[in-house]
C-alpha cells in the first residue's frame, strides 16, 4: 500500500471527483491513488462551487439526523505546506452535531482561478476539485482531520487551497483559504501540532504532553525518548502484549522500511529484556487485532547512537514480522509505528523462534 508519492505503488484511477478516499491520499498532480479498501470513485463534471447534496426521489433535501441545536460542521485549522516528498493538504475540523458529509477542497492558481492543472503538458487539464468523504477521515468525537499527499511539482499548478464542509442536508460551511508554503518550524519551548501543520527545530521533537492530545511542545528528541523508554511496557517471550498506537512520533522506521512520506506516524514503544543470549526472536502484529496497517522496528537501544536491527512493513497488512538471530543477552526497544495518521490497537506476539 506504500510507495514514494511520485511512483504509487497501489492502484491510480484518473477521477474528477473522488467521493471516498482513503485517509492518506496521494494526489499524483490530480491522479488519485485509492490505497485504502474498496473505495469507490466517480467522474462528475468540474463545478466551480460544490455541488449540492441531491434530495431523495421526491426531490426533497436529505433531512439532517443530527442534533438541530449543536453547532454545524467547521473547518478550523487549513494547511497547504512543502514538505521533503511533496505537498500536503492538511484539514481539521469540528462536528459537534455529526452532520458532516463531506469536505470539498478546490485548488486554485495564483490569480484566484481553478488550477489547470496538466502535468503531462498534452493541454487537457484535471481537475482540481476533490471531495472527502467523513468515512475517509479520522474522525474523533465531535473532531475530524485529514490529509493529502500531492507529488512533487503539484505547486507548479497550484498555490491556494480552499476547503468548505458539507453538510447532510446540503447546506455548504464557510470557506477557509490556505497559500502553499513551507511548515512552520518552531523552537525549543513553542506549541507544535503533533498532526503535522508545523514542526520542531533539528534535534528537537513534538512530544505529547497529554497521549489523546493533538497538541505537543518542541522539546529535546533524545529527552522525550528517554523518557518514553523508561516508561515503556516490558515484553515477555511466549506472550501476547495488547497495546494501542498515539501521541508523538519520536522513532521513525529506517530508510527502505517504508516510505518517507510516512514518516511522523502514531507510535507505541515497548522494551526487551534478554537475560541470556537468544539464537533466534521473532515479534509480529497478529491479524485480526491488528487495527491498522503496522510496521516493526526493533532497536539496539533508546539513544542517539541506537541501531536498527530489523524492520518490516508488511507480512501481509496489517501484518508486520521482523526476525532477529543471535541475539546478545541485553536491552532491546520495539517500536510498533502505524502508517495512517490515525494508528489504533495492536497485539504483538514474541517467540523464540
Amino acid at each position: 500500500m506504500r510507495g514514494e508519492p511520485a511512483l504509487e505503488a497501489a492502484p491510480v484511477r484518473s477521477v474528477l471527483l473522488p467521493r471516498v478516499v482513503p485517509r492518506t491520499v496521494t494526489v499524483l498532480s490530480l491522479v488519485v491513488a485509492l490505497t485504502v479498501g474498496a473505495c469507490s470513485a466517480v467522474e462528475e463534471p468540474r463545478n466551480d462551487k460544490p455541488a449540492q447534496r441531491p434530495g431523495g426521489s421526491d426531490g426533497a433535501v436529505a433531512s439532517d439526523a443530527g442534533p438541530t441545536s449543536a453547532a454545524p460542521p467547521a473547518i478550523e485549522k487549513l494547511a497547504f505546506v512543502r514538505t521533503p516528498s511533496g505537498p500536503r493538504i492538511l484539514v481539521a475540523g469540528t462536528d459537534p452535531g455529526a452532520r458532516l458529509e463531506s469536505v470539498w477542497l478546490d485548488l486554485l492558481d495564483d490569480s484566484g482561478e481553478p488550477a489547470a492543472i496538466d502535468p503531462d503538458g498534452d493541454g487537457v487539464a484535471e481537475s482540481g476539485q476533490l471531495e472527502i468523504a467523513r468515512e475517509a477521515m479520522d474522525v474523533l468525537g465531535p473532531t475530524f482531520f485529514f490529509e493529502i499527499e500531492g507529488s512533487i511539482g503539484l505547486e507548479r499548478f497550484a498555490t491556494r487551497v480552499v476547503a468548505r464542509a458539507q453538510e447532510r442536508n446540503g447546506k455548504m460551511g464557510e470557506p477557509l483559504t490556505a497559500h502553499f508554503a513551507p511548515v512552520a518550524v518552531h523552537a525549543r519551548g513553542d506549541a507544535c501540532d503533533l498532526r503535522g501543520f508545523d514542526a520542531c527545530a533539528d534535534g528537537l521533537a513534538c512530544a505529547d504532553a497529554t497521549p489523546a492530545g493533538v497538541a505537543g511542545r518542541c522539546e529535546d528528541l533524545e529527552s522525550a525518548r528517554a523518557r518514553r523508554c523508561a516508561s515503556a511496557p516490558v515484553l515477555a517471550i511466549g506472550a501476547k502484549t495488547s497495546g494501542s498506537t498515539g501521541g508523538a512520533s519520536l522513532w521513525d522506521p529506517p530508510d527502505g522500511c517504508a516510505s518517507a512520506s510516512r514518516r511522523g506516524r502514531p507510535e507505541a514503544v515497548f522494551r526487551l529484556h534478554l537475560p541470556k543470549a537468544m539464537p533466534r526472536v521473532t515479534i509480529e502484529t497478529l491479524a485480526g487485532t491488528t487495527t491498522f496497517d503496522s510496521v516493526i522496528t526493533v532497536l539496539d537501544g533508546c539513544g542517539a547512537a541506537a541501531k536498527a536491527l530489523a524492520c518490516n512493513d508488511d507480512d501481509p497488512p496489517p501484518i508486520s514480522r521482523v526476525k532477529l538471530e543471535d541475539l546478545a543477552a541485553g536491552d532491546y526497544v520495539v517500536v510498533v509505528d502505524s502508517l495512517e495518521r490515525k494508528g489504533g490497537a495492536f497485539e504483538l506476539l514474541v517467540t523464540p523462534r
